[in-house]
């Protein structure tokens, strides 16, 4: 019976603490469209995430009293990468396959569309920014050519909250 009970605690803290890691996510993500200058001519800020992330509903919560260059932000579960071009910035959780996700980029080529991903090595696939967590802290990592190649500008200061830029 303690042992069961045990058990269950340990579980509950994993999923507190990934339920914290994915809040701090999507504050980054909120956080990045401050500094980085993305091409939006859309009538609304789309954030897609690809397939079901418990980033859902937290970019859902920081979405309701938010705008981004004073659009409305609407967050989207995307089922399929044929989604993607209608999003400002796309999510990748770390569960898609890299397959999945080099397929797209090297047949969709989407313009004017941040990749965040969280997955190790995901930046050499082509996304313009992946997370890491380093000693239990979320930072992230930035692709400079693939932002640029999305005619995505970065600002010095989140260039220098990165602890990795690859051109």
């Amino acid at each position: 019976m303690i042992l069961v009970a045990l058990m269950c605690a340990s579980i509950n803290l994993v999923a507190q603490q990934k339920q914290k890691e994915y809040e701090l996510k999507a504050a980054f993500v909120f956080g990045f469209t401050k500094y980085l200058e993305l091409n939006n001519s859309e009538q609304n800020f789309v954030i897609g995430v690809l397939g079901n992330s418990p980033i859902i509903e937290e970019l859902e919560n920081h979405a309701i009293n938010k705008k981004v260059n004073n659009k409305k932000i609407i967050i989207q579960k995307l089922l399929h990468t044929s989604d993607i071009p209608n999003c400002q910035i796309m999510f990748v959780p770390e569960f898609v396959s890299f397959t999945l996700l080099k397929e797209f980029l090297e047949t969709e080529k989407p313009k004017n569309t941040l990749i965040i991903t969280e997955k190790k090595g995901a930046l050499e696939m082509g996304s313009g920014i992946n997370f890491l967590l380093i000693d239990n802290k979320i930072k992230f990592e930035i692709n400079m050519s693939v932002l640029n190649e999305q005619n995505i500008k970065a600002s010095s200061q989140l260039l220098k909250l990165a602890v990795n830029i690859k051109n």
